[in-house]
């Protein structure tokens, strides 16, 4: 819901984890002094943790966040903490960071659009692709006003055959509606969204489902 999804040039990322740094002094917002780091250690339960995790950075695009690689051939060490492990890593900036790797995305690929019902817009509804069975999510953030269209950008593409879970979240006048659809992509994929009314505690159930 932050709008900041696992995407970095348009392409999919798993994330090892995610966070956000700010730091304020009178009610300003501070940056890391020159030549300063903060380690960071992003805790994971895997038995053989990846091994190609990457530090990824936050830039804004259409209002979503895009990630850049901070070295895409410097992977994140891992180091055995109290019987657990984490992915440890220095960061120069604040804002989002993001501990990730690419996302090997094989076949042919496909376009994707989500279409909603006339009364939902990007004034007050989101939609986003959930990747099954795995940790990464995309914000379609474009809105085809004429045709009640979302896509998650223009060069967006997906292999075709693979499970996904598109998800819509609303609200109107204080009633909040959503989707939750479980799809396999096909070729110039268009899911028609069916959103129904529900309650935000319904609706973190369900977030909480994903994966």
């Amino acid at each position: 819901l932050s709008g900041a999804s696992t995407v970095s040039y348009g392409k999919p990322l798993i994330s090892g984890g995610e966070i956000f740094l700010m730091a304020t002094q009178n009610n300003y917002e501070l940056r890391l002094a020159s030549n300063n780091s903060v380690t960071v250690g992003i805790p994971t339960t895997m038995t053989s943790p990846m091994s190609n995790m990457n530090e990824f950075y936050a830039r804004e695009i259409n209002d979503t966040a895009d990630f850049t690689p901070v070295d895409t051939t410097q992977f994140i060490p891992i180091i055995n903490y109290n019987q657990a492990y984490y992915y440890s890593f220095p960061i120069s900036q604040l804002n989002w960071i993001n501990c990730d790797y690419f996302y090997a995305l094989g076949g042919q690929q496909t376009s994707i659009n989500a279409t909603v019902p006339s009364q939902f817009n990007d004034l007050n509804c989101q939609v986003f692709l959930s990747f099954n069975g795995q940790q990464s999510a995309a914000n379609c953030y474009h809105y085809d006003t004429a045709l009640h269209q979302y896509t998650p950008g223009s060069y967006y593409t997906l292999p075709i055959g693979m499970s996904v879970t598109f998800v819509a979240i609303a609200e109107i006048n204080g009633q909040f509606y959503s989707a939750f659809q479980s799809t396999t992509i096909g070729v110039n994929h268009n899911e028609v969204l069916n959103l129904t009314q529900t309650t935000q505690t319904q609706i973190n159930q369900q977030l909480n489902s994903l994966q």
